[in-house]
């Protein structure tokens, strides 16, 4: 499925891949004047704000470019999604490496005052309209 096509539908899981220079903002875009990266960092984030519970981004180190690795240049976005726009090449915290808020602990639900569990509604399958 196409960031495009993903417009106005959310999903559990969504994996954002090609997060790289000349693919995630395209090469077109970055060649050409105007709003061209702006559109790109529009359709970005239709992707990103799809999730509903957990957002993975990704890149490849390297790609085969005529026969040959390359070494692949990571995304402006997603220096700008970890917040690291302007020194994109930063290292981490003395915390480590940052992680995903999808691993932080969840409270666990809250009992009723009458003592009973609530109960659930079975899970929706598909993607949901917004």
């Amino acid at each position: 499925m196409t960031m495009h096509s993903a417009k106005g539908l959310e999903f559990p899981h969504v994996y954002v891949v090609g997060l790289e220079e000349g693919l995630l903002p395209h090469h077109r875009s970055v060649a050409a004047d105007g709003d061209a990266i702006d559109e790109e960092r529009r359709l970005c984030y239709v992707g990103v704000t799809r999730a509903e519970e957990r957002l993975t981004l990704s890149m490849a180190l390297t790609r085969m470019k005529w026969g040959k690795p390359r070494d692949s240049i990571p995304s402006r976005f997603l220096f700008e999604l970890i917040g690291q726009a302007e020194n994109p090449h930063a290292q981490p915290a003395a915390g480590g490496e940052r992680r995903a808020s999808s691993r932080t602990k969840k409270s666990p639900p809250k009992t009723p005052v009458d003592g009973k569990s609530p109960r659930k509604s079975p899970p929706e399958k598909g993607p949901r309209k917004r």
